[in-house]
């Protein structure tokens, strides 16, 4: 009978430090993919912020166009040439307007691509570590 008890006890010891060891592994995977989501938010954030200067820089320059192209309608000769000044003015915006969004659309998807590499990561750790059996 004192046997039986020695065993169980033993038996019982196993599984509650097999239990703690599972709970503080899923603790510790739990940080691991804390970390990853601010990580991540870290990286979205410095991309924003670096896009919202790199539109802040083309809205100046676009306005700087705009202000020159001002000066020189104000100095056309005729009603051709302020039609000209106006229309290549016109055609030029547009184009760099398209080229901007473009450049911008990119660095967008590259910025959301980097961001969520941190959360990919952990995604695979993650199923990797809850698809494993417990120890027997």
């Amino acid at each position: 009978m004192t046997s039986q008890i020695t065993c169980f006890a033993k038996a019982l010891n196993d599984i509650t430090a097999q239990v703690q060891k599972g709970f503080q592994d899923l603790a510790a995977l739990g940080r691991a993919n804390a970390e990853a989501v601010v990580k991540s938010n870290a990286i979205l954030l410095k991309g924003t912020e670096d896009l919202g200067r790199q539109v802040i820089v083309y809205a100046q320059t676009s306005f700087e166009k705009a202000a020159a192209t001002r000066q020189s309608l104000l100095t056309a000769k005729s009603p051709r040439d302020l039609f000209t000044i106006q229309n290549a003015f016109a055609r030029q915006s547009v184009q760099s307007l398209i080229t901007e969004n473009a450049r911008l659309s990119h660095e967008s998807a590259k910025i959301v691509q980097e961001a969520f590499a941190p959360i990919a990561a952990r995604l695979e750790v993650t199923a990797a570590t809850v698809s494993k059996p417990l120890a027997a």
